[in-house]
């Protein structure tokens, strides 16, 4: 990282001299253009995906907080930190709350907390989620969806990860070439 820091300009001119000689400057300003788009988009997706964490532990540590769940803010952040990552923020979720209940016998609130953690992670898996993203993204939520379950079949864990981003950036570059080509 410290050479990198260090020399990053002279790097970033050696290559760009580099893919200037490969390609030509016409080319090298289209690869440009496009990796600034990426770097939005891209930029923007996990803009949304810490929002959406943000989120998800607020909504976790107040819903558990409810319950009277012991470690209910503690659960939360830990929920909202794995939120980050597909599917993990329920495991979590579930598993430390099932878990804290166990080990100091509140059986009686087991129930309801996961009752209540289905609901908060329904909502943000069908509402909050997409809708943050197709804000931070520019796409419809509907495409999020979509596109994190084609995601998914493709590529498993990392093809959800990149889904949506890839989903954007797919649109972003169709929308630039059908401006092209009716002007």
């Amino acid at each position: 990282s410290l050479y990198f820091l260090a020399d990053g300009k002279k790097i970033l001119s050696y290559w760009a001299r580099v893919f200037r000689l490969l390609f030509g400057e016409k080319r090298l300003e289209k690869i440009r253009l496009f990796l600034k788009d990426a770097d939005r988009v891209f930029a923007g997706y996990l803009r949304g995906q810490i929002i959406d964490g943000m989120i998800m532990a607020i909504l976790v540590s107040v819903g558990l907080s409810i319950l009277q769940v012991r470690y209910a803010v503690v659960i939360g952040v830990l929920t909202g930190f794995g939120n980050l990552i597909p599917y993990v923020g329920p495991f979590i979720a579930y598993g430390l709350t099932t878990l804290v209940c166990l080990v100091y016998g509140d059986f009686s609130r087991i129930l309801p907390s996961l009752v209540a953690l289905f609901v908060i992670q329904t909502l943000d898996g069908n509402v909050i989620n997409p809708r943050l993203l197709s804000e931070n993204i520019d796409v419809h939520p509907l495409v999020v969806i979509i596109s994190l379950i084609i995601g998914g079949s493709l590529g498993g864990f990392l093809g959800i990860f990149l889904a949506a981003p890839v989903a954007s950036l797919v649109k972003l570059e169709l929308d630039k070439f059908m401006e092209r080509k009716t002007s």
